[in-house]
């Protein structure tokens, strides 16, 4: 088995994205390497940003709205959560048959990723309300944001990752 450069270059990419956590406003380490692995399965070359951008926001917007729908379904809020998703999922099923939002892994794990970022993030850095406490539109916005910007720089870590392996050859 032989070493190349970029058995290398990505553990140690992958330990300094971890200095992004101790940040003032840390990015969410785990958001950037699933932007990570987006970069590589979109081809790992400049085009996956444009591949990515389109079914990211599509996946962030849908999820936004089943955040909304836990607190405006009352006391129904599973049962008003489980026909938001059923409907929003759909969505982004159809839109998969749209080129510039086919990449599916990349729309559901938007999707995903704005629960985990507005309900699992309490304490990280995040302007965070807890669900019983009501609905805050403005965090819904600033988390999946945030939630982007990580995924992005994650991306970016990626673009890095080809460069560096091919730099100097």
């Amino acid at each position: 088995m032989k070493i190349q450069k970029m058995d290398v270059v990505v553990p140690v990419l992958a330990g300094l994205s971890c200095l992004f956590f101790f940040m003032p406003n840390p990015v969410t380490v785990w958001a950037v390497f699933i932007g990570w692995a987006w970069y590589f399965n979109l081809g790992a070359e400049p085009q996956a940003f444009v591949k990515a951008i389109p079914p990211m926001i599509l996946g962030y917007i849908l999820s936004a709205i089943a955040v909304v729908s836990v607190y405006a379904g009352g006391d129904a809020w599973v049962t008003v959560l489980a026909v938001v998703v059923a409907i929003t999922v759909f969505v982004i099923m159809v839109s998969l048959k749209i080129p510039a939002f086919a990449a599916s892994l990349v729309s559901f794990n938007s999707y995903a990723i704005m629960f985990g970022g507005y309900f699992g993030q309490a304490g990280f850095g995040f302007p965070f309300i807890a669900p019983s406490a009501g609905l805050s539109i403005g965090n819904i916005v600033i988390i999946a944001l945030w939630m982007m910007m990580s995924n992005l720089i994650g991306m970016g870590f990626g673009f890095l990752s080809i460069a560096l392996s091919k730099s100097g050859k």
